[in-house]
């Protein structure tokens, strides 16, 4: 460690008072440490030369909370001339509200006292009729007495209009049932009712086939009488006239040969 260029003097004038101190005490019994002494002035003198150390300062805590202030206010987005929306009329929304509960058939923007508009009245519904008349399955009205072979309730029922040409669930037309079932004279009733001779089964074969397969001569009979087509196909191309040959129907063959002379 370096010491200050005024320290020889300081050493000086310690041996000095050192011995001034001890003619003092020469009447005293103990003698001084002058070791002790020395070592105890120069402690001093070093602590009196050492530079003295900066106390830091105190922070200004009045301008810190201006600056902080300064940049919270560049930071804040700038005001806007947008308009605040107006705020709802919770009053009237609420009158709105009431209103149509009391009265739910009106419109919500209807006023009071306002009329309503008119409803259009539904169409009545079409009374039915015998000619559209179904049975519990869903048949045709004609379709049980001709199947049942019923000759007076058919009479009866095309009397009262009875569809005759009527189709069943199943796609058959009503007279299909009386040439299955060989109710000859249904199947004339039928016929001079207004019935097709020509119609088709639900596989599009012609009635008459059908009556020519089985046999039925009279029915036979009665379908080429009203106009049936003996040699009208079905869809594999079966005749009336082709079925009775293959079948060896030969009573049935002349009826369909001797009708188309």
């Amino acid at each position: 460690m370096t010491r200050p260029k005024f320290a020889p003097l300081l050493l000086v004038a310690a041996v000095v008072i050192i011995g001034i101190v001890g003619c003092r005490s020469e009447s005293e019994d103990s003698t001084p440490d002058l070791q002790a002494t020395i070592e105890a002035l120069e402690s001093r003198v070093e602590q009196e030369s050492s530079p003295p150390t900066a106390v830091p300062a105190e922070p200004n805590l009045q301008a810190t909370i201006e600056a902080l202030e300064n940049r919270i206010q560049q930071s804040a987005p700038a005001p806007t001339d947008t308009p605040t929306p107006p705020q709802p009329d919770l009053a009237a929304t609420i009158e709105a509200l009431e209103a149509q509960i009391q009265n739910p058939s009106s419109p919500p923007d209807a006023t009071e006292g306002s009329p309503s508009p008119a409803t259009a009245p539904e169409p009545a519904p079409t009374p039915a009729t015998i000619e559209t008349a179904k049975n519990p399955s869903g048949d045709a009205i004609l379709n049980d007495p001709v199947w049942r072979g019923n000759t007076d309730a058919v009479k009866a029922l095309i009397a009262a209009g009875a569809d005759v040409n009527a189709r069943n669930s199943d796609g058959n037309p009503v007279i299909y049932e009386a040439v299955w079932r060989d109710h000859a004279e249904i199947v004339k009733l039928l016929l001079d009712a207004g019935a097709d001779p020509n119609a088709l089964d639900s596989d599009d074969s012609p009635i008459l086939i059908e009556a020519t397969w089985r046999n039925h001569k009279d029915v036979v009979r009665a379908l080429v009488e009203a106009g049936a087509d003996p040699l009208a196909a079905a869809p594999d191309g079966t005749t009336a006239i082709s079925e009775a040959a293959w079948r060896g129907h030969t009573d049935v063959l002349e009826i369909l040969t001797s009708g188309n002379q």
